[in-house]
């Protein structure tokens, strides 16, 4: 089991704070080691998906440009709200770190009780109460916590997870308290088993991240549920777990325990351990927000936030003419009032299913271009038609929706039904079993990565030398990644110097000081374009300086 030094990290105190930072941040190993948080440009970056497309795409074939319009599945427009969860997110893990500071002595504290308690852990020994809870050593910050509950098809779960992608997950000794830390841990919500099977599914999400075996010492069904709580308690203070995320929270309704074990157990994690916690629901989760979860005034630390539908507004009109770009029949339609109206009108502001009538439309538009040699223009008589053909199974959530017959809805718990049609729909129209259209997408969503991981090679090199003059892997990561954001990835010196900029404004005083303590010999990183200049063969120039190597060259050094 990975444990801990006996030695704090007590140096980092000591250490000038460099700018850009705050001083509670940048002491404290376990958020100095995140890097500093994304800014406003950044947290758009991580959200803004977007598909591959060429307008000359259009003269394909039918059939292949069928499997074109699937790319806008793998498309995200990110809204304003979304956006702000992404520094909600990472607000609340720096806060919650607060409470676990390696520097004073907190997070070493906490694991030796967490030890204890299991040393102490008897037969008929009972589990305390989320509402009894005290702290296991003094908590030098409060938790803040927050739960995100709305309509379903708002991009609640995929916005989770676009935002904690960005976060490292797990994060290796990097100072003297040496401590193998889980940043953030997310865990689906047990339909069935409550308890029990939460702490399997989070050990074993544990054991996934650090590669360990820790649930095979208990998955014996003997063993008492106050144990299983007991060990999850412990591995998240030994890993120093930043944030507990619980997804599909209203699954509690059909828990057999009920809600409240389970919440109390959530409750006592915050408590006890001083680990956010972040529950991800749709409306049917207000009623155990609300009554069953008694920490409801933690759930609401930065906030509650409701997604509900869209509006109408501006933000709908700029949403959707982002998204009105991806098509792929022959004739281009251009995006009017009418058609927004009409789309708004069929989905009722709900993104998933605006998507979903977006991509069904063109298909069936190719479809009647192939079969009857008609335009392929998507019109609003078009959309009203497919809405009418295909979303039989969710017609009473969007009349509901029209005419604000709250009662109605909330008898339509989720969009389950619809994205089962949909695949069928898609499945017709390509000629693909599901398992074969599941793996399709699962293809290409793997193929968009190494995509994203080719563009980068080519700067490995540079990251290396930079990171070994010492500028920190997250500095360097931030400022590669936004290079490549605003420039053409062939565009080899032009990202150079805008990450050699990003970084001299990051840390002028650090980049003076390496300059002037440079051993090596080598030119310091402002030095490479006048290396490069002049010279028949910039890259060979460099490689000459030994500034770029290829990674064979790095780790056999």
């Amino acid at each position: 089991m990975t444990g801990t030094k006996n030695t704090d990290d007590s140096t980092a105190g000591a250490d000038a704070v460099p700018p850009g930072w705050l001083p509670e941040c940048w002491h404290n190993p376990f958020t100095r080691a995140l890097g500093l948080p994304p800014e406003l440009e950044e947290r758009v970056g991580i959200l803004d998906k977007r598909p591959e497309f060429d307008p000359s795409e259009r003269g394909l074939p039918h059939g292949q440009r069928r499997y074109c319009v699937l790319r806008i599945f793998d498309l995200m427009v990110p809204i304003a709200r979304q956006v702000q969860l992404v520094e909600r997110i990472n607000m609340i893990i720096r806060q919650g770190y607060k409470s676990r500071d390696p520097s004073k002595g907190l997070h070493k504290a906490a694991f030796l009780a967490s030890a204890r308690a299991i040393e102490r852990f008897g037969p008929r020994e009972e589990y305390r109460s989320g509402e009894e809870a005290e702290p296991v050593v003094p908590i030098g910050g409060v938790p803040v916590s927050f739960a995100l509950v709305g309509d379903p098809g708002q991009g609640k779960t995929v916005s989770t997870s676009n935002a904690l992608a960005a976060i490292p997950q797990k994060v290796l000794p990097q100072t003297a308290y040496h401590v193998v830390q889980v940043v953030h841990l997310r865990v689906d919500c047990p339909t069935s088993s409550g308890r029990r099977q939460f702490c399997l599914n989070a050990v074993t999400a544990l054991d996934e991240i650090l590669g360990t075996t820790y649930v095979k010492d208990l998955g014996n069904p003997r063993l008492p549920v106050e144990y299983l709580m007991l060990q999850l308690s412990h591995l998240m203070t030994l890993h120093a777990v930043g944030l507990l995320v619980v997804d599909e929270i209203q699954h509690l309704l059909t828990v057999k325990e009920g809600s409240k074990p389970l919440l109390n157990f959530l409750v006592t994690i915050q408590n006890t351990l001083g680990v956010p916690v972040m529950l991800i629901g749709t409306n049917e989760a207000r009623p155990l927000l609300g009554k069953a979860f008694r920490q409801a005034r933690r759930a609401a630390g930065l906030g509650q936030p409701n997604w509900h539908r869209m509006r109408e507004d501006d933000e709908w009109a700029d949403w959707l003419e982002e998204v009105w770009r991806y098509q792929w029949t022959a004739i281009e339609t251009p995006l009017t009032q009418d058609i927004s109206t009409t789309v708004y009108d069929e989905s009722q502001g709900i993104l998933d299913v605006a998507i979903k009538l977006f991509v069904l439309a063109q298909l069936r538009a190719i479809e009647l271009g192939e079969i009857r040699g008609e335009p392929e223009t998507i019109t609003p008589e078009l959309l009203r038609k497919v809405a009418a053909d295909e979303f039989g199974c969710i017609e009473p959530m969007i009349r509901a929706l029209r005419d604000g017959r709250e009662e109605v809805l909330r008898e339509i718990p989720d969009l389950v039904p619809l994205q089962q049609h949909v695949d069928r729909v898609l499945s017709d129209a390509t000629k693909m079993g599901l398992d074969e259209l599941k793996h399709l997408r699962e293809l290409r969503r793997l193929t968009s990565e190494a995509e994203q991981d080719a563009r980068k090679a080519p700067y490995a090199a540079i990251r290396a030398n930079l990171i070994a003059r010492g500028h920190s892997e997250q500095d360097v990561d931030r400022a590669i990644a936004k290079a490549l954001r605003s420039h053409e990835a062939d565009d080899f010196f032009g990202i150079t110097d805008f990450v050699r900029d990003q970084l001299a404004a990051k840390q002028p005083s650090t980049r003076r000081s390496s300059r002037k303590k440079n051993p090596s010999g080598k030119p310091p990183a402002d030095g490479l374009v006048a290396l490069a200049e002049g010279q028949a063969d910039p890259v060979a120039a460099l490689k000459r300086a030994g500034i770029v190597k290829t990674p064979d060259e790095i780790l056999n050094e």
